[in-house]
């Protein structure tokens, strides 16, 4: 009934526009004469014509008491007056006007006479949180976010206490990107592993409503897509990168010295050229969920580990390699 009386609300022009570029138009033309030029829809299984049925009258009647601009909006769930357009959220790869929700109009993606932001509601208030948020999150030199190959993952916790922020400055550690250098390559990795097992051991005292959320962005011309979501308790979560820890030793000629290896590490080697950001999308993706979620790769990813392996000559063998780290789990 919506949709019927969104199409009925539409100029006569634009109606006519409308289905005049339907298929079967023509042969609607030709039988219709100048004395009887009215028509009307009728739904499939009906016996009565739409412009018959009370529901369109009741449901514009509704539509005019409530006034205004105020509609639902889909993130909140509250009634609130919408945008047209929402703020541009750029990523790495992506056009600076790059959004996160966006239509093209006129374009097929309209949907019940619908054009703009009027496809995915969002309110003003809502838009302008969601929006803030996420571009803080991606700000230069924000430590809540990293990048593999064409792919952005921003995380963050829900709670603003010393679990959570340890948790988020631990990860960004683990995952090779900070600027801090050492001496010894490994002490920043086994600082981030002593976190998590404060936090998994309760060391750290965490709530069950203190939730980690990792959101996985790829490029496209006009839009953002949504490639990666994953919502859990901190706790949770770092039972997940311990399992990573566990999965990753490797046992070298170094005896007692433990060679960890942040994620940035483990894809870079398996790369051309060693540089993160020539990594394949599905490899990158496949990573990050396994670590993150603490499910195997997938075969496609141990395929191509594998196949990078033997492409190494023995002469340049180093027990130890990140990319070994990598597969050992299902070597076993």
């Amino acid at each position: 009934m919506k949709a019927i009386q969104l199409f009925y609300a539409h100029s006569r022009e634009q109606v006519l526009e409308w289905i005049s570029a339907d298929p079967l138009w023509e042969d609607i033309r030709k039988n219709l004469s100048k004395k009887y030029s009215n028509f009307s829809f009728k739904m499939q299984g009906d016996l009565k014509i739409v412009a018959e049925k009370r529901e369109i009258l009741q449901l514009q009647d509704k539509e005019g008491d409530e006034g205004g601009n105020q509609h639902l909006c889909l993130i909140s769930g509250e009634k609130g007056e919408l945008v047209d357009t929402t703020t541009a959220t750029m990523i790495q790869g992506s056009q600076a006007s790059a959004k996160l929700v966006a239509f093209q109009v006129n374009s097929g993606y309209d949907s019940y006479g619908k054009t703009k932001c009027a496809n995915a509601p969002i309110t003003k208030e809502s838009e302008f949180a969601y929006t803030t948020a996420l571009n803080t999150l991606l700000r230069s030199g924000s430590h809540n976010k990293f990048n593999l190959g064409n792919r952005t993952f921003v995380f963050w916790a829900s709670a603003l206490n010393e679990a959570s922020a340890q948790m988020e400055e631990s990860l960004f550690d683990l995952l090779g990107f900070s600027e801090e250098k050492k001496d010894d390559p490994n002490a920043n990795v086994l600082k981030v592993k002593k976190v998590f097992e404060s936090i998994y051991s309760g060391k750290i005292s965490t709530s069950l409503e203190d939730k980690f959320y990792i959101l996985g962005l790829a490029p496209n011309v006009a839009r953002i897509a949504t490639v990666y979501w994953s919502e859990t308790t901190l706790k949770e979560f770092a039972a997940k990168i311990l399992e990573h820890f566990k999965d990753t030793e490797i046992v070298d000629v170094r005896k007692e010295s433990k060679p960890y290896q942040g994620i940035r590490d483990m894809i870079s080697c398996v790369t051309l050229g060693g540089k993160t950001s020539d990594a394949t999308p599905n490899l990158a993706e496949n990573v990050v969920q396994s670590v993150f979620l603490g499910i195997a790769l997938s075969l496609f990813s141990v395929c191509f580990l594998h196949q990078k392996n033997s492409c190494r000559a023995r002469s340049n063998y180093h027990p130890g390699k990140p990319d070994q780290g990598l597969l050992e789990p299902f070597e076993q």
